[in-house]
């Protein structure tokens, strides 16, 4: 049985680290899939192979992230970003191609997962690596 596809599209989204010395993150064009069973899953290209896929049931903190945030012009990248984290202290950054691919992105995302990805860490849970004033809450602006 196929998944309902609530949205979908190209976004370029952050690995984990590069290669090299100073474990620059590295970030991708891929093409990105979300669907009403709460997953999001990030191919090669739109009918191309599978390169990974988060649950997002077991996600939270969801935030835009603001113009001022440093970025680097030399890396292929967008400056209109949504960042959160899974239960296990994973931080996801998906960096969408235009501000208005940002909040349709973030729109969707809450529409499927609720309120819970607004939400701050769940009790025990990991605690933020970076200070959160750097971040606007999702919350806070009106979609």
């Amino acid at each position: 049985m196929t998944a309902i596809i609530v949205r979908s599209g190209l976004a370029f989204t952050k690995g984990q680290h590069e290669d090299g010395v100073f474990g620059r993150s590295t970030w991708k064009m891929r093409y990105v899939e979300l669907t009403a069973d709460r997953v999001l899953r990030y191919y090669a290209s739109q009918g191309g192979a599978l390169m990974g896929q988060v649950e997002l049931c077991h996600c939270f903190g969801l935030e835009l992230m603001p113009l001022d945030y440093p970025y680097n012009k030399n890396r292929l990248t967008s400056v209109w970003r949504l960042a959160w984290r899974t239960t296990t202290g994973r931080r996801l950054v998906l960096a969408a191609l235009s501000e208005k691919g940002m909040h349709l992105w973030a729109t969707a995302l809450q529409s499927v997962v609720g309120p819970s990805l607004s939400a701050q860490a769940p009790k025990g849970g990991p605690s933020l690596s970076r200070p959160v004033s750097l971040f606007r809450r999702l919350t806070q602006r009106k979609l």
